[in-house]
C-alpha cells in the first residue's frame, strides 16, 4: 500500500500539464495545407525509471524492485470479452399463446405433434443464441435466434415430434461464442 502511495505521489509531481499558448497561437488544419501540431505541454520522459524513496528495511520484509513506468498501453481485456447472455427461464411447452408458454412440463404424450422451447434471456447487447434439439442423443435441429439488449428477452423455437415411439429429448441453449448457457431434458412417451 505504501508503494502505491509513493508511486501516485511521483506521478502527480512528474506529470504536470501546463498550457501556455493562447487560442491565436494554436495552429489549425486547413483542407489545403498540412500543419504539424507542436507539443504544447511537456513533462519528463515517460520511460524514465522511477525509484521509490528508501524505506526502513525489516528483516521480514521482502525487498521491492523499482517500478518501471512505460508508455505502453495495456489492452483492455474487459472490452474485448463481452459478457455472455444469461438464461433466466427455460421450459418446454405444448403451445405458445400471447408469447407465453402453455402446458409446460418434462413428460409429454406420444401423440403430441409439436413442442416449443421457450426461454427468457438477459443480455447487455444484441446477440444470437441457438436452440439445439436432441432426440436420444442425436442432433435433430439447430435454430439460431436473435436476442436484443434486455433484462428479459422472450424467444422460442419449436420442433415437430414425428416419431410416435418413446424418446428422451434435450434442448441446449448455446451462446454466439459457442458456450453452453442452459439445457433442459424431457421425455415423449
Amino acid at each position: 500500500m505504501k508503494h502505491l502511495a509513493v508511486l501516485f505521489t511521483l506521478l502527480i509531481t512528474l506529470l504536470p500539464l501546463t498550457f501556455t499558448a493562447s487560442a491565436a497561437e494554436i495552429p489549425t488544419l486547413d483542407d489545403n495545407q498540412a500543419v504539424e501540431m507542436p507539443l504544447l505541454a511537456q513533462g519528463p520522459s515517460v520511460d524514465a525509471e522511477i525509484q521509490p524513496p528508501p524505506a526502513e528495511e525489516d528483516a521480514d520484509t521482502p525487498k521491492e524492485t523499482p517500478v518501471q513506468a512505460s508508455s505502453t498501453v495495456l489492452p483492455n481485456k474487459t472490452a474485448a470479452i463481452a459478457p455472455l447472455p444469461r438464461v433466466t427461464e427455460l421450459v418446454i411447452a405444448s403451445a405458445i399463446i400471447d408469447r407465453e408458454p402453455v402446458e409446460t412440463g418434462i413428460r409429454f404424450s406420444a401423440d403430441t405433434q409439436r413442442l416449443y422451447c421457450h426461454s427468457r434471456v438477459a443480455s447487455l447487447g444484441a446477440t444470437t443464441i441457438t436452440h439445439v434439439w436432441y432426440r436420444n442423443g442425436e442432433k435433430m435441429a439447430t435454430i439460431p435466434l436473435n436476442i436484443g439488449a434486455a433484462s428479459a428477452w422472450r424467444t422460442w423455437s419449436s420442433k415437430t415430434i414425428t416419431a410416435p415411439t418413446a424418446a428422451f429429448w434435450r434442448v441446449e441453449i448455446i451462446s454466439e461464442a459457442g458456450s453452453l448457457l442452459a439445457q433442459t431434458d424431457f421425455t415423449v412417451k
